[in-house]
């Protein structure tokens, strides 16, 4: 349930706002949302998982989320079947597709900054 990413020997969390525990207490209250007629606002959801809403938890929330098989179409919940996820999963494609194409004009610009620039050489002239 926790991504991690191995790095010379060591895990590191993908999402550094989230640890393990409060991954399983979101788990836990999201069994309680599975379908979407049972899904919850975010800031209902912050209540039930830290008490009040802050930034704070907020990012901490959408940090433990995104390790879980939650979806968001107007409030989270568990996806039943492929159909409830079907919207979700092609925005996702959609952003993936987005993120790779601005990727690509980063590198393309900067692929363009770094050639050494090309001076045409004169030619000297030849007397007979």
């Amino acid at each position: 349930m926790n991504p991690q990413k191995v790095m010379k020997g060591k895990t590191m969390n993908i999402y550094p706002e989230s640890d393990d525990a409060l991954v399983r207490k979101v788990w836990q209250i999201m069994q309680q949302h599975k379908g979407h007629a049972h899904r919850i606002e975010r800031d209902r959801l912050i209540v039930h998982v830290f008490g009040r809403v802050t930034k704070t938890y907020d990012r901490q929330l959408r940090d433990a989320l995104s390790e879980l098989p939650v979806v968001w179409d107007n409030g989270y919940f568990v996806p039943v079947d492929r159909d409830e996820a079907k919207g979700y999963i092609e925005i996702m494609r959609s952003r993936i597709g987005a993120i790779a194409g601005k990727v690509r004009i980063i590198e393309d610009h900067l692929r363009h900054e770094t050639e050494p620039v090309k001076v045409a050489q004169p030619k000297l002239l030849e007397v007979w």
